[in-house]
């Protein structure tokens, strides 16, 4: 066992001193990217945390610049530079997330339209029970189980399974 973790740690110092001879980094691109983002922030805050010899109305002017460069830098980068994984990611779950309630609205209507306005009925299981104020009505096309409100019609709702008139 001792031998395997020798041999692993003598790979690696191998494998790191051909990539620096190679005239690669032994930092992978999202390391250095970090070390450089880090870098830069360190460098704004040096700067804003050196004592100012004005009034404490310029601090907040000086604050108030940061922060609308720093909105500014958050809205979209340039052709220029990559998206981080995780804002690709955010970014394509709120584009995905505006498909899906599109496409819902879409069906909703599209439902709407073929079953001249009734809401379709609510699924019940045989095993749970019957809500308050609602009641079990079986559908005489596929025999699904539909739960509607006790007041209402069964003419103005649809099965929820095959969307045929109750």
């Amino acid at each position: 066992m001792g031998n395997l973790i020798f041999v692993i740690v003598i790979f690696v110092i191998i494998f790191n001193s051909v990539k620096k001879a190679k005239g690669g980094s032994s930092k992978t691109a999202r390391t250095a990217g970090r070390d450089a983002e880090r870098d830069s922030w360190n460098r704004r805050f040096a700067k804003s945390a050196a004592p100012s010899a004005g009034t404490g109305g310029e601090k907040k002017t000086e604050s108030a610049k940061r922060t609308s460069a720093a909105a500014a830098k958050k809205t979209s980068p340039g052709p220029d530079q990559e998206l981080s994984t995780t804002e690709y990611l955010r970014q394509k779950a709120l584009e995905d997330a505006r498909e899906h309630a599109a496409e819902k609205k879409q069906e909703n209507l599209r439902l709407y339209h073929e079953t001249g306005g009734k809401m379709p009925g609510q699924r019940h299981l045989s095993w749970d029970p019957v809500p308050r104020d609602m009641k079990v009505v079986r559908c005489g096309y596929c025999g699904a189980e539909n739960l509607i409100p006790e007041r209402s019609n069964r003419k103005n709702y649809t099965c929820y399974f095959c969307r045929e008139d109750l």
